[in-house]
C-alpha cells in the first residue's frame, strides 16, 4: 500500500480522460465555448461599469494599456504555448509524467528571460517613453510598474493555461485564462459603482493587474498540484522548445500587432477622449462578432475529418452551410446596431458614449462581411498549407498598418475604423481564394443549402463531430 502511494504521483495515467475520446472532446468544447461566452459578456460589463466610474480620457488610457499587455505578453511568451501544449500532452499520452515536467520546467526557463527583457523595456525608460511622447499619456507613464506586473501576471497565466491544456485539464485552462480576470475585473468595478466608491485611473489599472496574477497565481498553484511527487527527468527540452515555438513566436507578433495597431494609431494620433469612443465601440462590436468564434470552434473537425476521407464536395456544403448559420445573427446584430446603435452604447456606457455609433456601425458590418466570406484561414491551416496564412498574414499586416496611419490621418477615429474595416475585409478575400485555388473548397455563405444549414445547426447544438 505504502509504494502504490508512493509511485502514484509519478505516472501519468492520472491526467488521461476518463471516457471516450469523442466524450471529452464535447466536453473540452462546450467548456471552451462557455469559457469565451463569460469572457465576452464579462469583459463588456467590466469596461461598462468603469466607464461610470472614471472618466472618459481614463478609459481610452486603459483600453491603450489593455492592448499594450496583450502585444508584450506574447512577445514574453516566445510563441510557447502550443508547442508546450502539445509535448506535453505527447508525454502525458506515453504515461510519461518525468518528461513532461521538464518540458514545462523548460520552458518556464525560456520565458523567463524572455519577460525580462519585455519587464526591462517596459519598466526601465522606453515604456514611459512612449507613453508621455506617443500615446501622450501621464497616467500610463506614471503606471509602468503596474503595467510591467500586468505584463508578468498574463505571461504566467498563459503559459500555465497551456500547460493545464496538456494534462487534459481543458475546461479549467479555458476559464482561467480567459473568464477569470474579466469576470474578476467587473465585479470588483461593480461593487465599486454599488457602493459610489469613488477610484482613480491607478485604481483601475491595481484591479486589472490583480485580476491577472491573481489569476496566473491560480494557474501555478494547480500545476504545482497536479506535479507533486513527480520529478524531472530526460534530457533538455529546450533546443526542441525554440525550434518549434519561433515561427509561432513571429507570427504572433504580427497578428497581434495587426489586431491590436488600430488602438494604438488612435492613441497615437488623436485625444484619450476618443480613445474611448474608439475602445467601447470596438468591445461591443466584438460581441456581434461572437458567432464567428463559435465557427471557428466548430469547423475544425468538419475539415479534419472530411478532407482526409477526400469527401471536397460535401465538406465545402457544411462549411458554406455553417457560414451562412453564423451570418445570420450578424447581420441581425448590423441592423440593430444600425437602429438603436446609439440607445445601446447610451445604456451600456452611458451618455458620453453615444457619439461612437458610427465607429460600432463600422465594426459590425465589418465582422458581418468578414464571416459571409467564410473560414478560408482556418481551411489552409488544417489542410496543410500553413505557409500560405504566413505569407498572407505577413503582407495583410503592412497593409493594414499603412490603410490605418492613412484613415487615421485624414479622417480621424472614423477613418481609423474604415481603414481596419477595408484591410480585414480583403485580408478575409484574399484567404477566400488562396483556400479555393489550393483546395477546391469554397467557403462562402450560401443561403440556399437549407438541409446542410439544419446538419451544421445540428452539429453545433449537440457538438457531434
Amino acid at each position: 500500500m505504502a509504494t502504490s502511494e508512493v509511485e502514484r504521483p509519478s505516472g501519468a495515467s492520472r491526467w488521461v480522460p476518463k471516457g471516450s475520446p469523442a466524450g471529452f472532446l464535447v466536453q473540452g468544447s462546450a467548456a471552451a465555448f462557455a469559457a469565451r461566452l463569460l469572457a465576452l459578456v464579462a469583459g463588456i460589463g467590466s469596461q461598462a461599469a468603469l466607464a461610470r466610474l472614471v472618466p472618459p480620457e481614463s478609459l481610452g488610457t486603459y483600453f491603450l494599456m489593455q492592448s499594450i499587455v496583450l502585444l508584450a505578453a506574447n512577445v514574453g511568451e516566445f510563441g510557447l504555448n502550443r508547442p508546450l501544449s502539445r509535448m506535453v500532452a505527447e508525454d502525458v499520452g506515453k504515461g510519461e509524467a518525468g518528461p513532461a515536467l521538464e518540458v514545462l520546467w523548460s520552458s518556464l526557463q525560456i520565458s523567463a528571460l524572455s519577460a525580462f527583457v519585455v519587464l526591462v523595456f517596459v519598466t526601465a525608460g522606453p515604456g514611459e517613453w512612449l507613453a508621455i511622447h506617443v500615446f501622450d499619456s501621464r497616467g500610463m507613464g506614471d503606471a509602468v510598474a503596474l503595467l510591467g506586473l500586468w505584463i508578468v501576471g498574463r505571461i504566467v497565466l498563459d503559459i500555465g493555461s497551456a500547460a493545464l491544456q496538456g494534462i487534459h485539464r481543458v475546461g479549467v485552462a479555458a476559464f482561467l485564462s480567459g473568464a477569470i480576470a474579466p469576470t474578476f475585473i467587473a465585479v470588483a468595478s461593480g461593487l465599486l459603482l454599488y457602493g459610489n466608491v469613488s477610484v482613480d485611473f491607478e485604481g483601475v489599472v491595481v484591479i486589472a493587474t490583480s485580476a491577472t496574477v491573481v489569476s496566473g497565481l491560480i494557474c501555478l498553484a494547480l500545476i504545482r498540484s497536479s506535479f507533486q511527487g513527480v520529478r524531472r527527468s530526460g534530457p533538455s527540452r529546450r533546443p526542441a522548445l525554440i525550434a518549434a515555438s519561433f515561427p509561432i513566436f513571429a507570427g504572433g507578433i504580427l497578428q497581434v500587432a495587426a489586431a491590436q495597431a488600430d488602438l494604438w494609431i488612435v492613441g497615437a494620433q488623436l485625444d484619450p477622449e476618443e480613445v474611448a469612443l474608439y475602445g467601447a465601440a470596438k468591445r461591443l462590436g466584438g460581441l456581434v462578432g461572437f458567432p464567428a468564434l463559435v465557427l471557428a470552434a466548430v469547423v475544425p473537425p468538419l475539415m479534419t475529418d472530411l478532407y482526409s476521407k477526400n469527401q471536397r464536395s460535401r465538406l465545402e456544403a457544411l462549411l458554406r452551410a455553417a457560414t451562412t448559420v453564423a451570418s445570420a445573427p450578424m447581420f441581425l446584430g448590423l441592423g440593430v446596431s444600425l437602429l438603436f446603435g446609439r440607445e445601446i452604447l447610451g445604456l451600456i456606457f452611458g451618455e458620453a458614449y453615444a457619439d461612437a455609433v458610427p465607429l460600432l456601425d463600422i465594426f459590425c458590418a465589418e465582422r458581418f462581411l468578414f464571416t459571409l466570406l467564410g473560414t478560408g484561414s482556418l481551411l489552409l491551416v488544417m489542410t496543410g498549407h500553413e505557409r500560405s496564412v504566413l505569407r498572407i498574414t505577413f503582407f495583410s499586416s503592412i497593409y493594414s498598418l499603412v490603410a490605418l496611419y492613412l484613415g487615421g490621418y485624414l479622417g480621424g477615429a472614423i477613418g481609423v475604423a474604415l481603414g481596419s474595416a477595408l484591410s480585414s475585409v480583403v485580408t478575409a478575400g484574399w484567404f477566400f481564394l488562396e483556400a479555393g485555388s489550393k483546395t477546391g473548397i469554397w467557403t462562402h455563405a450560401n443561403p440556399m443549402a437549407i438541409g446542410h444549414i439544419v446538419e451544421v445547426l445540428q452539429r453545433m447544438t449537440r457538438a457531434r463531430s
